[in-house]
């Protein structure tokens, strides 16, 4: 078993440049080496020492933009407030991940008025990605979904369904672009 860093793709080598030990098949005792060596494994990922760092508050902020605590390990989820989103935000909750665009104060999306406008959206489990401007995801205060700054394997999943549909997302310029 190899432990490999799921941000930054690095393998660990124990002191003697060994990735795995012959007759260790469950990976413990590689991975013990590992932890030893300030690897982390947090939410089923292995971390490398240059891909987290500790807070002012103890918990452990990776760079893939996931924060757990660090007594528990256990992922804390940080909801983004609706009044600090930004056009071109990429979003994730529920079963989807959205390039942010703005509030449907219209009224338009069943008649709530917090109704999300995006510019491209992904469903994970109905494997459909949408292209924008339309309204959706559920609206922030009619629905129990919870929405978070993707990380970043959700963002580069978004990146890559809109690409599969022959777009990219230009940051810089707010929109999709046909390529």
């Amino acid at each position: 078993m190899k432990i490999v860093c799921d941000h930054c793709g690095e393998t660990f080598e124990d002191g003697r440049g060994w990735s795995c030990i012959v007759g260790d098949e469950d990976g413990s005792e590689i991975l013990g080496e590992a932890f030893d060596k300030d690897w982390m494994e947090l939410g089923g990922k292995h971390y490398c020492p240059d891909c987290y760092q500790w807070d002012d508050d103890d918990n452990i902020v990776c760079n893939d933009g996931r924060k757990f605590d660090g007594d528990t390990h256990e992922l804390i989820y940080v909801p983004v407030n609706l009044n600090e989103l930004k056009p071109g935000d990429v979003l994730a909750g529920g079963e989807c991940i959205f390039i942010y665009k703005g509030v449907d104060y219209e009224g338009k999306f069943n008649g709530t008025n917090t109704a999300i406008i995006y510019y491209a959206c992904t469903n994970i489990k109905g494997g459909y990605t949408t292209i924008g401007p339309k309204i959706g995801v559920g609206g922030t205060e009619t629905t129990c979904i919870k929405y978070h700054q993707a990380y970043t394997d959700e963002r580069e999943l978004l990146f890559a369904k809109l690409r599969e549909k022959g777009y990219e997302w230009n940051a810089k310029d707010l929109k999709l672009v046909k390529i």
